[in-house]
């Protein structure tokens, strides 16, 4: 995060120093956001750790760092006044992963011996909203502001296996190699936050600016019971048997800055559009 700041810093540098300061373009078009404007935006972050790897030699470079944390969604404000937003953000995430493993059929007879799948299935969800209020003051085109958000949301995740072999064939197998789990489902997480925030904007272009933000607030997060289900084959009467295992529920509670708080994330550099 520190890299990214000093990066950003630059660039405001950069183009500050290169820029006239008047609050219109060449064309006559207002530079700052006016009443009724709709911004649109993302967490710069990555991009930023992306052209930073670049000159260090970091290898592995992928662009794709950092957008899995919290700060990963779509952000979005509406001007009531070139002094006033309201503003909100969103991020709305499914997705599962498939892995197959070909194994050997313990009932082929063939040479080389039939082959068939055992799959494991991870799926995800990850849905948090918020939105709040922010005041805003400044200097021709570097403006600050600071406001508070409200924030909302829920994540849950769930791992299911299957088998080719059936537990009957292999009941050796699944006992001693620990093929007998079936669903692996901890109880979603729900969140709710509170906070309080920071920022600056430097408008490098005709309503487009680029920015840095930092918050301060109380998250508390709460995890329902979750469930684990495995199968055993049981030697005594020759049948399969199905547990279901239950965990605890789980509570959480911070007041904290952004950068330690697990529910709002580090801090951000934000690149916003203006319409």
């Amino acid at each position: 995060m520190k890299k990214q700041v000093l990066l950003v810093a630059a660039a405001l540098g950069m183009t500050f120093a290169t820029n006239a300061q008047d609050l219109t373009s060449k064309s006559g078009q207002a530079i700052l956001p006016e009443a009724g404007d709709i911004a649109i935006g993302f967490d710069a972050s990555p991009l930023f750790s992306y052209v930073g790897n670049m000159f260090n030699g970091t290898s592995g470079n992928s662009f794709n760092t950092g957008w899995t944390n919290a700060n990963n969604a779509i952000y979005g404000k509406y001007y009531l006044s070139a002094d006033m937003a309201v503003r909100g953000w969103v991020r709305l995430g499914f997705g599962s992963t498939t892995d197959r493993t070909l194994v050997t059929d313990v009932t082929s007879t063939s040479t080389p011996p039939a082959m068939v799948e055992d799959t494991r299935k991870d799926s995800y969800s990850s849905i948090i909203i918020g939105g709040g209020i922010e005041m805003r003051r400044g200097h021709n085109r570097l403006q600050g502001y600071y406001g508070g958000d409200l924030l909302i949301g829920s994540i849950g995740n769930k791992t299911e296996w299957t088998y080719g072999n059936t537990l009957t064939d292999t009941y050796t197998n699944h006992m001693t190699g620990g093929m007998g789990m079936l669903t692996d489902a901890p109880g979603s997480t729900f969140m709710l936050g509170l906070r309080g925030v920071i920022g600056v904007e430097y408008f490098l272009a005709p309503k487009v600016s680029i920015g840095a933000e930092y918050a301060w607030g109380l998250g508390m997060m709460s995890t329902g019971e979750g469930e684990t289900t495995s199968e055993a084959y049981d030697l005594a009467d020759n049948t399969i048997e199905t547990t279901t295992t239950t965990t605890a529920k789980d509570n959480s509670f911070a007041i904290d800055t952004d950068m330690n708080n697990m529910m709002f994330g580090g801090g951000s550099v934000k690149l916003l559009f203006h319409f």
